[in-house]
């Protein structure tokens, strides 16, 4: 769904919403609707520097994907693509989304495993 990259997966009672290399869009909320986990992507930081705005024609920020979790009405929410820039300082992503959605926010590292 241009210009999201999503998928939104239902099994078991479970949603997992997902979107990746996504820039604003109202079809976002679709894909992470009442989702018991919304990965999404925050590919820069909007309060962190470095500030990357040239990234917003092709991606979101951390607190964009804060306030699309509370707009769809997510539970929980996975930071992802996380530039290398904020390489060691994830937490001040997830600090960024935390202000606006009030659910579990975090940023997986490769290889973690995320239960639903």
């Amino acid at each position: 769904i241009f210009p999201v990259l999503g998928l939104r997966v239902e099994a078991g009672g479970k949603v997992v919403g997902l979107t990746a290399d996504t820039r604003r869009s109202d079809r976002i909320p679709w894909v992470g609707a009442n989702a018991d986990l919304l990965i999404h992507d925050a590919r820069h930081a909007a309060t962190a520097s470095p500030r990357l705005d040239i990234q917003e024609r092709f991606h979101t920020t951390a607190r964009d994907a804060g306030e699309y979790a509370a707009l769809a009405g997510a539970k929980r929410l996975a930071l992802v693509h996380i530039g290398a820039e904020y390489a060691g300082r994830e937490a001040e992503l997830v600090a960024e989304a935390r202000t606006a959605f009030t659910g579990e926010v975090f940023a997986p590292a490769g290889g973690d495993v995320v239960v639903v």
